[in-house]
């Protein structure tokens, strides 16, 4: 095990305020830092550290090449649109053509639709409520 010693740090902050309160003369030292072990990264960069769409859209279809997408519906029924309840188990389609593996695919699109628009609306939030001009 390697033991790194480091140079201390000093913050001084002569006034300052802003919407975390008012601060006056204020002063942090901290002495020598130690650490203990690698700094170095704990694996091995692999080919792509940061990979382009054009790696991640190859990659993706490599893995639908390898792997057959399996569905995991929620339950066998089609409740999304204006012809009623639809029953979809064990092969059959809908009213409208629907089979099981496209209702599966459109609640799962509806969630990240959801989820994208709460994160989005947080975010909005955030900006209106922190950073008001």
């Amino acid at each position: 095990m390697e033991i790194m010693e480091k140079k201390g740090a000093k913050i001084k902050i002569d006034s300052y305020s802003g919407p975390f309160g008012q601060i006056k003369g204020f002063e942090f030292t901290a002495g020598n830092i130690i650490r203990e072990g690698d700094e170095s990264e704990w694996e091995p960069m692999g080919p792509h550290p940061k990979p382009e769409i054009p790696t991640l859209r190859s990659w993706f279809f490599k893995l639908l090449e390898r792997y057959k997408p399996f569905y995991m519906p929620i339950c066998d029924l089609c409740c999304l649109c204006t012809y009623g309840k639809c029953n979809l188990s064990k092969g059959r389609r809908g009213a409208c053509g629907i089979n099981s593996e496209t209702q599966q695919s459109r609640i799962v699109e509806i969630a990240c639709c959801v989820g994208a628009a709460c994160h989005s609306s947080h975010g909005d939030h955030l900006l209106k409520g922190e950073f008001r001009p």
